[in-house]
């Protein structure tokens, strides 16, 4: 969570108290890490991405550190999108938030609500990609954004031209035999439907 924010190897140029230009922040919900896939790991992860933007800690988070250092549990998503938030405001002139593969959050019902609430601060620019589930269409349409559907074709070509580049760039790919190498080729690209990439 926000243990690791204690101590930084390395400072950065920014000084706090004083925006940085622009930063662009990312959480990827994975859907091979269980701990990838909730609302908290995920504020919490951009919020250490924009402490180490800087070269203090803010104090809006070592205090919500203090407070629950000696407790067994966690911030609420509530009060980490609110610390989040803040940080932003006061400490950066321009945030780009990018969210990949929503649809793998395990907690929807807590998550797009904190999603809603996040836009609708306009503390940020964020870019979202999701497979089209119901809730987050219903969720997200009423909001005034752009959005492209990539086709599962679409997706199929692009793995089959690099997984062909590859094995031609690959010495011990490249000696197998053309059979092998199509049979390679196709079960990734059945694999990749579907996915995002």
């Amino acid at each position: 969570m926000i243990q690791g924010l204690q101590s930084r190897s390395q400072p950065i140029a920014n000084k706090l108290g004083q925006p940085a230009k622009s930063t662009t922040i990312y959480f990827y919900f994975d859907f091979r890490d269980s701990e990838k896939q909730h609302t908290e790991g995920m504020l919490s992860s951009l919020l250490s991405q924009l402490a180490n933007e800087l070269t203090e800690v803010p104090k809006e988070i070592c205090a919500l550190w203090e407070m629950y250092k000696d407790k067994k549990r966690r911030p609420s998503s509530e009060e980490l999108l609110s610390i989040l938030t803040l940080v932003i405001k006061k400490y950066f002139d321009k945030v780009y938030i990018a969210l990949d593969a929503l649809d793998e959050c395990s907690e929807h019902h807590i998550f797009l609500p904190i999603l809603r609430q996040l836009m609708d601060s306009k503390c940020a620019s964020i870019f979202l990609t999701s497979r089209g589930e119901d809730d987050i269409r219903k969720s997200l349409s009423k909001e005034s954004m752009y959005s492209a559907a990539i086709e599962s074709a679409d997706v199929a070509l692009d793995v089959e031209l690099f997984v062909n580049r590859q094995i031609k760039a690959t010495e011990s790919l490249r000696d197998l035999n053309v059979g092998l190498q199509n049979d390679i080729v196709q079960q990734l690209v059945r694999g990749a439907k579907g996915m995002q990439v």
